[in-house]
């Protein structure tokens, strides 16, 4: 997240995706859908609307799986954001 904040976009995805393969490795689904959330803002915040509303939707089907409902409603109101933003 501190790299997205930088706008270091390429290492960001990269780590990202890391996290990503890990927590599915791991079996940690709540590690993969806060890191494909996290993803998804920063693709928001780069312009690439797909990509972002495709990641933080995944990541909102997991929250929902797992009833993590905090998760889940920052997800919408993510997509929610993006959605609302012209294009």
């Amino acid at each position: 997240m501190a790299l997205a904040r930088q706008e270091r976009w390429d290492d960001a995805a990269g780590a990202f995706d890391e996290g990503i393969a890990l927590s599915v490795e791991m079996g940690y689904p709540h590690g993969e859908a806060r890191a494909r959330y996290e993803k998804g803002v920063m693709q928001a915040a780069r312009g690439s609307v797909a990509e972002a509303e495709a990641d933080i939707g995944e990541a909102l089907g997991i929250f929902r799986r797992l009833g993590a409902r905090l998760d889940e409603q920052r997800a919408e109101q993510a997509l929610a954001r993006i959605r609302a933003e012209p294009r």
